[in-house]
């Protein structure tokens, strides 16, 4: 703030104490024009002495809070990056999403009958602790205790993660399983869609004939990519359609012979990606020969 701000009320501090400290007898004796006018000017100065004062609180106010924010961020920052309960979490997601990070949140989704190995449940336990930190800091920016282009400058890197499309298993676990801040941040979606080959979409369209268990709608044609380290995997058109309950999808997989439990006696496999032109996260499901990427290297 210029200097002159921090003069200015005191300034007008001095004044009003210089008029109100003038003895009153001084100032009968005085004509009553100019009586009328130091009345006048003691309003004015009190009231201009009010609003400046009123400015600088505020001024104060906000940088103490702006102070505040940024040792919070820089607080939240270093915890992050030298606090060991992160280590393995923020490793593994950064290097090794698609083979231990995406199978297990999307079993949690999906599969929750399929018992976890002791080694799993404790990846799981720190996966969790990582989203609960970017879970707590979109609470914290909620409650203004932290601003926003603090944690993008802080953070950006991985709530861009979040936002990728190969990553819809992981919004699958913010939309399912109680992380609804992250869920709105990365736009997850709550209801379930499901992506199958044409081609395969008639062994669906023959069980439809014959069983009304299946709830399925807003069928459309679209076209899936599916990219890893080591180039594009699948590429071609798919029937998209809506899940009118999650745990349908086990219908699904018995279908086209996915087993979730034994990767290797299954036909298809399936993962959740972002699926466009629907641009939705789709449970989609590939034939196990094209099926060439980081879940099985």
């Amino acid at each position: 703030m210029p200097d002159i701000w921090r003069v200015v009320p005191i300034f007008l501090f001095v004044f009003y104490m210089l008029l109100a400290i003038t003895p009153p007898l001084l100032i009968k004796k005085l004509p009553k024009n100019t009586i009328n006018l130091v009345e006048t000017t003691t309003k004015i100065v009190f009231n201009a002495a009010a609003a400046v004062a009123g400015v600088w609180a505020i001024y104060t106010y906000r940088r103490s809070k702006r102070a505040d924010a940024s040792k919070w961020i820089y607080n939240l920052f270093n915890e992050f990056y030298t606090d060991e309960k992160y280590y393995w979490s923020r490793d593994t997601f950064e290097y090794s999403y698609p083979l231990k990070i995406a199978p297990l949140l999307e079993l949690r989704v999906t599969d929750r009958q399929v018992k976890l190995s002791s080694g799993q449940i404790e990846d799981l336990r720190n996966i969790d602790l990582l989203l609960n930190f970017f879970e707590h800091l979109l609470y914290l920016e909620e409650e203004n205790i932290i601003v926003r282009r603090d944690r993008e400058v802080f953070f950006e890197y991985w709530f861009g993660f979040f936002s990728y499309p190969q990553r819809g298993g992981l919004r699958r676990y913010f939309a399912k399983c109680g992380y609804e801040r992250l869920a709105e941040y990365s736009k997850a979606h709550y209801k379930e869609y499901v992506a199958v080959p044409i081609k395969e979409f008639a062994i669906i369209q023959q069980y439809l004939k014959k069983n009304n268990k299946l709830k399925i709608s807003k069928l459309e044609t679209v076209h899936v990519e599916e990219f890893t380290d080591y180039g594009k995997i699948v590429e071609g058109k798919f029937i998209s359609f809506q899940l009118e309950r999650l745990n349908d999808i086990h219908i699904l997989d018995k279908l086209l012979i996915y087993k979730p439990d034994d990767r290797n006696q299954s036909v298809f496999l399936r993962k959740a990606l972002r699926v466009n032109p629907i641009n939705k996260d789709c449970w989609v499901y590939f034939k196990k020969e094209f099926w060439r990427d980081d879940y099985d290297s």
